[in-house]
């Protein structure tokens, strides 16, 4: 594929944004690049095209199966083969990932999830992958490592890739992909919380 030094900032702008806040918009982009909106708009639609991202107008911005692929990136819960094509569920972090769903199926919100996960010193998302060589923040030194916040909550709960529902390295099935390509589920769809997060309070992943 492609890609031109634009696109492959833009992608991972929308990378950099998605592990630390829950919602990604397109003027977030912009001023995250230091360019105008209008620009950054059409570098999206650029990348939209090639299936990079997901965009509805006016809506978040999402890196699709392929775009995380494309920037060698993996999301907590999971670990890479040693072939770095597919994921495998991470039995430590998917246990934090499946405790976090059931506390917030149990009527917990996310500032009472992250207040408990900090008070136990469970490493934040970021960090834990930075330990394994992961994620965009894997050379950062870090002020908390236990610095849960209910933004971090609310972007787990909200990530569908937890139930299995996004195909590895794809968002759609292409008629000619005889083959499946599931993301193996780090949690059960059966018992997923029913109400959408809603918090808008900050913190570090």
């Amino acid at each position: 594929m492609n890609m031109t030094p634009s696109l492959i900032r833009c992608l991972l702008a929308v990378l950099a944004l998605s592990e630390n806040y829950p919602h990604v918009a397109s003027k977030d982009v912009a001023h995250l690049l230091g360019v105008k909106k209008p620009t950054v708009h059409h570098t999206l639609e650029t990348l939209r095209d090639r299936e990079l991202i997901d965009k509805e107008l006016y809506g978040d911005v999402h890196l699709t199966e392929t775009g995380k692929h494309l920037t060698g990136t993996v999301i907590y819960g999971y670990l890479w083969n040693e072939a770095r094509d597919q994921w495998l569920v991470d039995p430590e972090a998917a246990e934090v990932v499946k405790r976090i769903f059931a506390m917030t199926i149990d009527g917990y919100g996310p500032y009472q999830i992250a207040s408990k996960l900090k008070e136990e010193k469970v490493l934040i998302p970021s960090a834990y992958l930075a330990r394994h060589g992961e994620g965009v923040n894997k050379n950062k030194t870090f002020k908390d490592v236990y610095g849960w916040g209910s933004s971090t909550i609310c972007n787990i709960l909200e990530k569908r890739e937890y139930l299995g529902h996004t195909i590895n390295f794809k968002t759609r099935k292409h008629f000619k992909d005889k083959k499946s390509h599931y993301v193996p589920v780090c949690f059960p769809s059966s018992t997923t919380p029913r109400r959408r997060c809603s918090s808008t309070g900050s913190g570090s992943l």
